[in-house]
């Protein structure tokens, strides 16, 4: 919500809420254009974390490895590798330059930049549901796995006995 320093009090969505008793002489569409707009203030927050990563051309850095098909440049942020020391990021755009002045393609070879992420707001999900319903599930199978393994051997052993009594009627 923006701010007017008209002290008309107009009462328009600018946020003005004096009461001059003087007609309006603001109107809501140059608000914002008027010599007498107030920028709202910005709620200064101190960061909670930093997270930084490396991109180029568009794409983010994924660590990169010969036996990885993931490996290399991808488009999702929610892939790309992230660092939290800023020094670890450049040491690693510094590598990747290093490998870009090998480039033989046309043009310049693109140069990997720093993408930093401030941290502002930190949210906890609560997963206590998820976690029982997990638990429970886990244990079900457990309790069902057991009583397969039990069938199992009381089918053996019915086996075992079935034999042993044949034999025992054939030997007679």
């Amino acid at each position: 919500m923006a701010y007017c320093n008209n002290n008309a009090g107009c009462g328009h969505s600018c946020g003005r809420s004096d009461n001059h008793g003087g007609d309006c002489d603001c109107y809501e569409s140059d608000c914002k254009h008027s010599n007498r707009f107030i920028k709202p203030p910005v709620p200064s927050v101190s960061p909670l974390a930093t997270f930084y990563a490396v991109r180029s051309n568009g794409k983010y850095y994924r660590t990169y490895s010969r036996a990885s098909a993931a490996a290399g440049w991808i488009d999702k942020l929610e892939d790309a590798r992230l660092w939290t020391k800023q020094g670890q990021a450049q040491g690693k755009i510094t590598a990747l330059s290093r490998i870009a002045k090998t480039h033989k393609g046309p043009g310049h070879a693109p140069i990997p930049e720093l993408v930093e992420f401030i941290v502002t707001e930190i949210r906890v999900v609560d997963q206590t549901d998820r976690v029982a319903k997990a638990c429970q599930a886990r244990v079900l199978a457990a309790r069902a796995l057991a009583q397969k393994q039990r069938d199992l051997l009381d089918a053996q052993r019915d086996l075992k006995r079935a034999t042993d009594h044949l034999l025992r009627l054939r030997s007679s």
